[in-house]
């Protein structure tokens, strides 16, 4: 399967800025071509073009850093609209301690919900497929020095 992806970028608009952190509108896009959208044997290719208006929320007064963002996806194909679909797209992450400060001992939660729609080679056919993670990181260092 041969895919081609070009990616126009990111645009990004502040909406809001203020001491309870700052509010922004993006929009990432993606052209792509599949030359296998099926994933079966008759290998036929799609340009796909993919759009996600998201709400960005960042905070990071003091020691704790939030990133979070919510929007929906769209995926439209040039010549397979049925494989075309739009999906709810969401992540929240938590860093602490946040800062030029060392700390012995730093924790990131990282969590958030999406919809897909993708490809499965065994069905041969495009499904919906819901994803909910909750990634946890912590680190304690048994020191009291820190190096630079």
């Amino acid at each position: 399967m041969a895919m081609l992806s070009l990616l126009p970028g990111l645009v990004q608009a502040e909406l809001l800025s203020g001491p309870q952190g700052a509010l922004t509108v993006g929009i990432d896009s993606e052209f792509e071509y599949n030359s296998n959208v099926g994933l079966n044997d008759d290998e036929n290719g799609d340009f796909i073009i993919s759009v996600l208006p998201k709400l960005i929320y960042r905070y990071d007064q003091g020691a704790v850093r939030v990133d979070a963002f919510a929007g929906l996806r769209v995926d439209e194909y040039d010549d397979f609209n049925d494989k075309s679909s739009d999906s709810f797209r969401s992540e929240v992450e938590l860093t602490f301690p946040y800062g030029d400060e060392l700390y012995n001992y730093s924790a990131q939660v990282n969590a958030g919900y999406n919809e897909i729609t993708r490809g499965d080679a065994d069905l041969q056919d495009a499904v919906d497929k819901e994803i909910l993670h909750l990634d946890v990181n912590g680190k304690y260092v048994f020191t009291d020095r820190y190096y630079a």
